[in-house]
């Protein structure tokens, strides 16, 4: 249990992972933890696949991203589709767990094969329909693949030459009405399920393209998804889900889980993801026909598709580690700055050391500041200082002291010389005589 991440594709351009966890408290009681966010497209995520490390996601954007959950970090990018990324499939071979290739289905009726050894697209269909791609199914192994389209036909590749092997018209066929939503195929390989028509569920044979069982619901089903060889679970527009055998005419169990669309479903192994138009998530375990729900989340985004991933079998374990205790420096970042800044004066002489060094250094800066500008000023005097003649007519300098006591020296008064040279003393004293002897009088 504590292996398993579920990676949810939404409307909101974002795709989100949650790790299940246990509580410490109570082991048997498990939650789901974010451990990543990405919004690598510019519209919503319409479509998804997961092999051992790589995710792959298809947008309204017309982009295919590839992802790498070891590394927690983009690979690469496609913009070879001229429409919306519908469906994306690895072609893998069950018995050796490699990967080849990623096909992938627009809605420009265009089927790409991208090699996951050097992520370049080595295979073009251009018109592989003539409608849009809906969905594409690999054979277990790896040697053909099926898909469906817009018009009404379903084609089977052979994947060793890239060359179209069969294609069959259901538009003939009344159930069906030439409308087919999803293929798959089963995990043995010896029978494919089809949705599509008027509320029609059918599995057939793969050697004989025999109907082994159909089925028809009284709401439409959206999505199905296989549990094991034999048993087959639809989620349907109401919320509810149906889980049956193909070998039996039994009537389908049915489970109401939401009130609202089930919008994708993915098993692995005994554990059953669920997305909903309500916005919640879920993990269920399947064992001996036992259908429990183990957690529930609210994740607060409209989902369109879901993916389980083991990451203690791949070597993911310590990658989500990681990226959890980058999410929790996050969230302590925020919680710093939604607080503020708080300054506190203390007037006390208990000061710790290095406040007082930080004190002293500001202190010992301002000081060869004061220096520095000072030294500026004495050579702005010295150069301001003029040359002044001496007697014998030659230039000396003076020194700054001299410069300032020239500034505060006050010229000397000038008295005018007359020819009579000290007359004009003397006879300012007769008038001052004159006026003392006639105030007596």
């Amino acid at each position: 249990m504590a292996g398993l991440e579920i990676i949810v594709g939404t409307y909101e351009e974002y795709t989100v992972a949650y790790k299940v966890d246990t509580l410490k408290s109570d082991p048997s009681r498990h939650f789901l933890k974010e451990t990543f966010s990405i919004r690598n497209h510019t519209g919503s995520v319409r479509s998804m696949a997961v092999h051992q490390k790589y995710l792959a996601t298809g947008g309204s954007d017309d982009r295919t991203c590839v992802y790498d959950l070891e590394k927690r970090q983009e690979l690469c990018q496609f913009m070879h589709h001229t429409g919306i990324v519908n469906t994306l499939a690895f072609v893998t071979d069950c018995r050796t767990d490699s990967c080849s290739y990623l096909l992938t289905g627009g809605e420009d009726g265009k089927m790409t094969a991208i090699n996951t050894k050097s992520w370049i697209v080595d295979k073009t269909w251009d018109n592989a329909h003539k409608g849009a791609v809906k969905y594409i199914s690999v054979y277990p192994t790896g040697s053909m693949a099926l898909s469906i389209g817009s018009d009404g036909k379903l084609l089977t590749w052979n994947l060793a030459n890239g060359r179209l092997a069969f294609a069959t018209s259901l538009k003939n066929k009344p159930e069906f009405r030439g409308k087919i939503d999803i293929v798959k195929w089963s995990p043995d390989g010896n029978h494919f399920l089809l949705i599509g028509g008027d509320r029609i569920v059918q599995i057939l044979k793969t050697d004989s393209a025999t109907i082994a069982r159909s089925l028809t619901f009284d709401v439409r089903p959206t999505v199905a998804c296989w549990i094991d060889e034999n048993s087959v679970i639809v989620g349907l527009d109401n919320g509810a889900v149906c889980i049956f055998n193909i070998d039996d005419d039994e009537e389908p169990e049915t489970f109401e889980i939401y009130v609202k669309r089930i919008k994708a479903i993915d098993c692995c192994g005994d554990y059953l993801a669920i997305a909903s138009s309500t916005e919640d998530i879920s993990l269920w375990s399947i064992v001996n026909n036992e259908f429990t729900e183990l957690c529930n989340l609210n994740i607060k985004c409209r989902p369109i598709c879901i993916k389980i991933v083991e990451t203690i079998k791949y070597g993911l374990d310590k990658a989500i580690k990681n990226e959890e205790e980058k999410i929790d420096k996050e969230s302590v970042k925020k919680l710093i700055q939604t607080v503020g800044h708080v300054l506190i004066e203390n007037d006390d002489d208990t000061m710790n050391d290095s406040s007082k060094t930080k004190i002293d250094n500001k202190k010992r800066k301002n000081q060869l500041k004061d220096g520095i500008l000072s030294k500026k000023l004495k050579k702005d005097e010295n150069k301001k200082i003029q040359r002044t003649p001496t007697k014998n007519g030659s230039a000396s300098k003076q020194k700054p002291g001299d410069l300032l006591r020239i500034k505060k020296k006050k010229k000397p008064l000038k008295l005018n010389k007359t020819t009579s040279g000290d007359s004009s003393v003397k006879s300012s004293f007769s008038m001052l005589l004159k006026k003392k002897q006639r105030a007596s009088i």
